[in-house]
């Protein structure tokens, strides 16, 4: 899946363009879901859908055609959408439910109320992980029968988890810790500290990057060994992280900073301004000496 804002008014060799576009980035896109990640509109095999949060409705386009196909009207206010083979995957914050909806008959087949504040899914197998905050709750739902198996209650405020193999990264906000479960088991593996106050997390090759936005630091995690690497002092408040041309990018805002980790040598380069940050699709630049030519990082 890809998130794309607009399409309207292209011809058709770009919608093609677009299509490839976004079926690479579906590659390299992660898993991550916490606070600030809602998806209002996703392209997903030649259609795009948009939620619509005020009018509760789901949206579908045909990107090829470029014809509109239905608006099917929801029960609760979307917030986040995903697509599952043919179904479309909507959870509310607002009403704590999971839509589910069939894309070919284009019909609500149900809604499953899960924890309380969902701040999103991911998908393994034909299951589905809801993981919700202030009810402090992972909602497993079994997406080919489209009902609740089990739900899963944890120790601590989540603030997000990401996916790796059979392996599902919950950050404890206020614990300071990281669970990692099996997912096929549903059995935690092992619960360690990762700083004070985790918030994100992003994988490069076989180490886990996380954010502690209360210490200033980046956590490294070995994801063979499951064990502390080092940490990496940041700038302010770090809350995101991502993976771009062999670099953890880390963004602070606190100090409205960009810090830059190499994947390979796992070191600290570099922290500058986030106006001095130029993101061209895979490309990073950097300004150098606040000059108004961009230079390769």
């Amino acid at each position: 899946t890809c998130i794309c804002r607009s399409v309207d008014g292209v011809d058709v060799v770009h919608r093609i363009f677009l299509l490839i576009l976004c079926m690479v980035s579906s590659v390299y896109g992660d898993e991550w879901v916490g606070y600030g990640t809602d998806q209002a509109i996703l392209i997903h095999d030649g259609y795009r859908y948009k939620i619509l949060s005020n009018a509760k409705q789901l949206q579908i386009h045909d990107l090829l055609n470029g014809d509109d196909l239905d608006a099917i009207n929801l029960q609760s206010r979307p917030d986040h959408l995903m697509v599952y083979k043919k179904k479309a995957l909507i959870l509310s914050r607002s009403q704590d439910t999971l839509t589910i909806v069939d894309l070919q008959n284009r019909q609500v087949v149900t809604e499953l109320t899960v924890g309380d504040f969902p701040l999103g899914m991911v998908i393994h197998g034909h299951f589905g992980f809801v993981l919700s905050a202030h009810s402090k709750t992972l909602s497993v739902i079994d997406l080919k029968r489209s009902e609740l198996r089990e739900t899963i209650y944890l120790e601590d405020v989540p603030s997000g988890m990401a996916k790796k193999g059979q392996h599902l990264y919950i950050l404890n906000r206020y614990a300071g810790t990281l669970t990692i479960l099996d997912l096929e088991t549903l059995r935690v593996i092992k619960t360690m500290g990762v700083g004070k106050e985790p918030v994100h997390l992003v994988f490069a090759e076989d180490t886990a990057f996380i954010t502690d936005k209360r210490s200033n630091e980046v956590n490294l995690v070995d994801t063979i060994t499951l064990q502390n690497i080092k940490q990496i002092k940041v700038g302010d408040e770090p809350i995101h992280g991502r993976v771009i041309q062999g670099y953890v990018m880390i963004e602070n805002a606190g100090d409205r900073t960009m810090s830059f980790i190499d994947v390979k040598t796992q070191n600290f380069v570099l922290t500058v301004p986030r106006g001095d940050v130029h993101i061209e699709g895979d490309k990073l630049f950097v300004r150098a000496n606040h000059m108004q030519r961009y230079s390769g990082l």
